[in-house]
């Protein structure tokens, strides 16, 4: 596939979930207290614009929990599984959720979901400190660099086929990543940053030192054989579709009284392969997914999701999406009082003639 046509695929993603992109930027304005920017039409200049913010009070109850309330992971041994492996795993798990700052990130993706209705987190590995086999780290990843298949409908992103993720870096970091194309990436010119919607983060003119690096990650449909232990049920994807091949690298993994009792089974199967370019020009990875996984590695954490709705801004909202009109109205009234009650002159009293009323008794009490 060619540069272009990935970025015109990027750009016909970007259309489709425009609608949620634009709801959830305009519900991030909300909490933040910048409702203003969205009402039509605008305050004339020198008036008062008030924000009295139900909206936030409402997510940072959910988000006050969640940070006091950390729970942690334990595996436990099935279909074959044995103690001693899933009690390793669960302290690996436990080193990630402790060491690797698990938890902050997942709580800021979760933030995201209780504001805009959803939020993203990634897996991925660094080399900042175990230079040849990294560390396995959980972070959390703006809403707005990530764009899933647009007829998602697992909560998992399970049944995705494509998605891409944005990064805007410097040119000596990216340079640093892919050492082989260094003379290439140093000598780019950087444009701005990439943004498909208007209510986004602006476009930041930072100078000719940053690069946009696209990532596409996608499922590529493969045919392979699967070889099944009758005894135990086991099961073992092969890198290969060829049958005799497949036998002699079963021999490999089970003991010769174990290869009477194996099945092969032709299958296709969906790996996860990956396309990096930068500025859309140069092609820097073109291959499996560089850990060996078939699975993406970005996971969503919903809101309320509602996937029988038609939109995205209506299939993924966050919890105060109920109070977002209220907000508005209200702080538009109580602005619109404030300017009356500024501007109008209060000097003197005005009273129905003939009502009654003693204006001398008002007189003596403003002279004291």
């Amino acid at each position: 596939m060619e540069l272009k046509d990935i970025r015109k695929e990027y750009l016909d993603y970007a259309k489709a979930l425009q609608p949620l992109r634009e709801a959830h930027a305009h519900r991030v304005r909300m909490y933040v207290g910048d409702q203003w920017a969205d009402v039509k039409p605008r305050p004339k200049k020198n008036r008062p614009q008030s924000v009295i913010n139900f909206y936030k009070r409402h997510v940072d109850v959910l988000y006050g929990y969640i940070l006091a309330n950390r729970t942690d992971l334990k595996l436990h041994p099935v279909e074959g599984a044995d103690d001693l492996s899933c009690d390793i795993r669960s302290r690996l798990l436990q080193w990630i959720f402790s060491d690797r700052n698990y938890y902050t990130n997942f709580c800021l993706g979760a933030q995201d979901a209780f504001i805009g209705g959803m939020g993203w987190v990634a897996i991925d590995r660094v080399f900042d400190y175990d230079l040849v086999n990294g560390d396995i780290c959980v972070y959390q990843t703006q809403f707005d660099e990530i764009l899933h298949d647009p007829y998602m409908r697992e909560v998992d992103a399970g049944d995705c086929n494509v998605m891409f993720r944005r990064k805007y870096i410097p040119n000596q970091m990216a340079a640093q990543l892919w050492p082989e194309f260094e003379a290439e990436l140093l000598q780019m010119s950087g444009r701005k940053e990439m943004n498909f919607a208007a209510s986004m983060t602006k476009d930041k003119d930072v100078g000719k030192d940053k690069l946009n690096i696209v990532e596409k990650w996608y499922k590529d449909p493969v045919k392979k054989i699967v070889v099944i232990d009758q005894a135990t049920q086991m099961q073992r994807i092969l890198d290969t579709d060829d049958m005799e091949r497949a036998v002699a690298e079963a021999s490999m993994f089970f003991a010769p009284e174990q290869l009477e009792k194996l099945i092969f089974k032709p299958k296709t199967v969906n790996e996860v392969k990956l396309i990096i370019s930068a500025e859309d020009e140069l092609e820097l990875y073109n291959g499996p997914h560089p850990d060996g996984v078939d699975r993406f590695p970005f996971i969503p954490i919903l809101g309320y999701y509602t996937p029988s709705a038609s939109e995205w801004d209506r299939k993924c909202q966050g919890v105060a999406e109920v109070i977002n009109d209220l907000q508005m109205e209200i702080n538009k009234l109580h602005s619109s009082i404030m300017y009356k009650l500024r501007t109008k002159s209060l000097d003197g009293y005005t009273v129905l003639e003939d009502a009654g009323v003693n204006t001398a008794a008002f007189e003596e009490t403003d002279s004291q």
